[in-house]
């Protein structure tokens, strides 16, 4: 159980950090406005806007089997 938390918990740290590295990155491209190199060119921080989000996402993850919430797996919850 030990092994675990420290696990969870260097997941969510690396997670974290991730996510706010990606997150500075893409919101730099905002405030730069850049655009993809392209025949139609779209703003690049809309494609990368997922990154960050996916790393927030992962971090939540870490953070509540840290603090010890059950999470249902997939087969629980068609079960239910």
């Amino acid at each position: 159980a030990v092994l675990m938390k420290l696990v969870h918990l260097i997941g969510l740290v690396a997670a974290l950090a991730a996510a706010w590295i990606t997150g500075t990155e893409t919101m730099k491209q905002y405030v730069g406005n850049i655009f993809t190199m392209a025949h139609n060119p779209i703003p690049k921080w809309i494609i990368s806007v997922t990154i960050p989000y996916g790393f927030g996402s992962a971090a939540l993850y870490f953070l509540r089997h840290l603090l010890g919430e059950r999470v249902q797996t997939p087969t629980e919850v068609i079960s239910a």
